[in-house]
């Protein structure tokens, strides 16, 4: 089934879980690269880690509801969209 949605407007702090998650199976290297520090892993390697994850808990990257004001709201259109999806099945 196939879901169109917008761009999700919520903060990305939760992100920053990609690099434990990536540093745990030894996918990220830490660098110089020219003057400054860099972060260095495939591509491939952070979708497979990301979709993992994703599907162990569809809503890992966003914050608990309350936490974070910016963070309400994709929470909401998500729910919605399960309950669309629900719906139509």
């Amino acid at each position: 089934m196939r879901y169109d949605y917008g761009e999700i407007d919520h903060c990305c702090q939760n992100f920053n879980l990609m690099d434990r998650w990536l540093d745990a199976e030894g996918l990220e290297r830490r660098g110089i690269v020219g003057h400054a520090g860099a972060r260095l892993t495939r591509s491939r390697d952070i979708v497979e880690v990301a979709l993992g994850r994703l599907r162990e808990n569809e809503p890992i990257f966003l914050h608990a509801i309350g936490v974070d004001i910016e963070c309400m709201r994709p929470e909401r259109v998500w729910r919605d969209a399960l309950l669309e999806c629900d719906l139509q099945q």
